[in-house]
């Protein structure tokens, strides 16, 4: 069995070249000299163990992956690959459990309007689809848990509109629909100048 150094060594090494960086950017991201790295890599010394729970919390592996034998990259690539899905599903979570909020509100105050005011009034659950998009894309900007944002922004958009719409509808007011389309061309081209 290698000595515990090497081992340490062997995989500092194998968690450099999978993130492809150098020793000197791994130095400068983790406040040590580039011999410091060096030399823990080749395994003539070995880092301290508040160093090691530094250096993993940078790769985003757990403390004990550092000090024990690993057949392959692969096992590195996998493990930052399933706590990247942990966490994206745990951020939708989040911000699904905010837009439960609001339908939790909009039932409420249906069901208050209804029995003690004795108003229907049920355009309130129509609201609560482009409030719940807002709420959605408020938390998708902060962690870019989908990608075509122009989709959840179209989505707010053409509801938002529907909503007025029916808010409204006794003025026939279906001309405001007209104003969605350049104001969703403008959210394609926005988007397209981003890329």
């Amino acid at each position: 069995m290698k000595e515990l150094r090497y081992i340490v060594g062997e995989n500092l090494y194998k968690l450099r070249k999978s993130k492809g960086l150098t020793q000197l950017q791994i130095s400068k991201e983790l406040n040590y000299s580039d011999k410091a790295i060096s030399r823990w890599e080749r395994g003539d010394a070995m880092p301290d163990l508040e160093s090691l729970n530094k250096i993993s919390i940078f790769y985003n592996v757990p403390l004990d992956y550092m000090v024990k034998e690993h057949e392959n990259i692969d096992e590195i690539t996998e493990l930052n690959n399933q706590q990247a899905k942990m966490e994206k599903s745990k951020r939708i979570s989040i911000a699904l459990l905010w837009v439960s909020v609001i339908w939790i509100l909009v039932a409420v105050i249906y069901a208050y309007c209804e029995m003690f005011l004795n108003i229907s009034l049920w355009q309130v659950f129509v609201w609560g689809v482009p409030f719940s998009v807002f709420i959605f894309s408020v938390f998708n900007r902060r962690w870019n848990m989908i990608k075509q944002k122009y989709i959840l922004h179209s989505i707010f958009l053409w509801t938002l509109l529907l909503s007025i719409y029916l808010q409204i509808m006794s003025y026939n007011v279906w001309l405001i629909f007209i104003i969605g389309v350049p104001i969703q061309i403008s959210l394609i081209l926005l988007h397209s100048l981003k890329k």
